[in-house]
């Protein structure tokens, strides 16, 4: 009896009992809340928090399914966020640094800019192509009031159209520099390519022991080349016991695909060239596929 009283007593208590943070609703803002958050230190508008009929800090919030919201960061942080994850993760296993590393992979391939809601710069387009081609003045358009307040006076001053241009330098800028991305892109695709036609060459006189494993004289560390097809190959010097353990290495590589990663990493590098942080990024992901084994 007295446990069903306790039970029922904590019952009540749960229904009477009410949540006063994190549940606030954003409509009710203005007149439940606001007096509230100001005693919490909030000292913008509250207009620039909620605002049904304008641009506000709900538009920098992604909104998934009609229930979840989150927030999308750019690849530089989240290869930022990786860094530190394996720093404060050093004995968790290795393999787990490479997932980590496909999630920055994931984000570098969406091949769109994530605009509006799901944006934490709300425009659907910052700098359109006519202000760069036309604009005397050129000036962004991002949606947060105080980021262009504060970008666009230096902007319009620097890119000032000549009179007698057609064009500001805003727009020769940018043309010289989507020509100075694809020479760089050009240039990281014709390395990977004539370093692989030279390792082809390389390993053109091998000999096949079994299967996939070949071994030859003409290299000195083992290597898997081929994404479709891969081989191994191995330095014809190593001893019995030197050739199983190194073979067993290279077919763990094999099991877990690190000859399609590598490929796709690099890929991703060519096209980000430009990028010191995924450099960085690209050589700890091929460091940590070799930790994992």
């Amino acid at each position: 009896m007295k446990k069903q009283l306790l039970i029922a007593a904590l019952s009540l208590v749960a229904l009477t009992a009410h949540a006063d943070e994190g549940m606030w609703m954003l409509p009710d803002l203005k007149t439940q809340n606001e007096i509230a958050m100001r005693e919490l230190g909030l000292e913008i508008p509250i207009e620039e928090v909620y605002n049904a009929n304008g641009l506000s800090l709900k538009d920098a919030v992604v909104h998934f399914g009609g229930g979840c919201t989150g927030e999308v960061i750019s690849s530089e942080g989240l290869v930022l966020a990786v860094l530190v994850l394996r720093l404060v993760s050093k004995r968790s296993p290795k393999w787990m640094n490479v997932l980590l590393w496909g999630m920055v992979a994931l984000r570098l391939m969406l091949p769109f800019s994530i605009e509006s809601a799901l944006s934490l710069i709300p425009s659907a387009e910052t700098l359109s192509p006519e202000v760069v081609r036309f604009d005397p003045a050129p000036t962004i358009t991002s949606g947060v009031e105080f980021i262009d307040n504060a970008v666009n006076p230096s902007l319009s001053e620097s890119f000032a159209a000549a009179p007698l241009a057609s064009v500001n330098p805003l727009y020769v800028w940018t043309y010289l520099a989507g020509w100075v991305w694809l020479i760089g892109l050009g240039a990281m695709l014709l390395y990977a390519l004539v370093s692989y036609l030279r390792l082809r060459r390389r390993v053109s006189v091998s000999l096949c022991v079994r299967e996939n494993i070949y071994l030859c004289d003409a290299i000195s560390s083992p290597f898997i080349l081929g994404v479709v097809k891969p081989h191994i190959y191995l330095p014809s010097g190593l001893d019995e016991v030197q050739r199983q353990n190194v073979l067993s290495h290279e077919q763990a590589h094999l099991a877990r695909r690190d000859h399609w990663w590598k490929p796709l990493g690099f890929a991703l590098l060519a096209v980000y060239w430009f990028n010191p942080v995924l450099w960085l990024a690209y050589a700890l992901l091929c460091r940590d596929i070799e930790l994992a084994c």
